[in-house]
């Protein structure tokens, strides 16, 4: 049995899973973080005009409504990724190594504490960025491969090109 068409090995850091964090909003929101940033301030500032333009004739639960919505605003787009950044540093390790092999199997994952092996079809897709590439699995789980992890632009060029090429042929292309 041939071995592993790819395999990288590197030390992932507390760093890395945050990138990978940042990574996932972006690909999930479609949006940069500037992006996401400015579409916070409009969301303000059009609640806020609404609250000086309709506070006379609003109804008493009016009120309340806006500021429920300025606080779910402020929620999901400033509280939850600021805090779950928070607990990705506080609880992820402080370096570990990694290795992570790609076949025609699928993909193997040894992160020191835990190996645990996936199916082509269980990857939903791949992503490339300038700082690496996220790895989303169907069960919403991911795997982040740095650019630090590639020997070259070359090999990322061709783990992505495999990785492409398998993700068609799971999805019966």
């Amino acid at each position: 049995m041939p071995g592993p068409a790819f395999t990288l090995s590197f030390v992932r850091t507390p760093d890395d899973v945050v990138t990978a964090f940042s990574e996932a909003r972006t690909v999930g929101t479609g949006m940069r973080p500037w992006i996401r940033a400015a579409s916070v301030v409009i969301q303000y500032v059009v609640l806020l005009l609404l609250v000086l333009t309709k506070r006379d004739e609003a109804p008493p639960w009016g009120m309340v409504a806006m500021a429920a919505a300025a606080a779910l605003i402020a929620w999901s787009s400033v509280i939850r990724p600021v805090a779950t950044v928070r607990a990705i540093r506080r609880e992820a390790a402080a370096a570990q190594p990694v290795t992570i092999s790609f076949d025609d199997a699928g993909i193997q994952v040894t992160d020191g504490r835990t190996h645990y092996e996936r199916s082509w079809d269980d990857l939903a897709r791949a992503h490339s960025a300038s700082p690496g590439v996220l790895l989303a699995f169907r069960d919403g789980t991911k795997e982040w491969l740095p650019v630090r992890a590639f020997k070259s632009h070359s090999e990322r060029r061709a783990v992505l090109d495999y990785i492409t090429d398998n993700l068609g042929l799971a999805a019966g292309m």
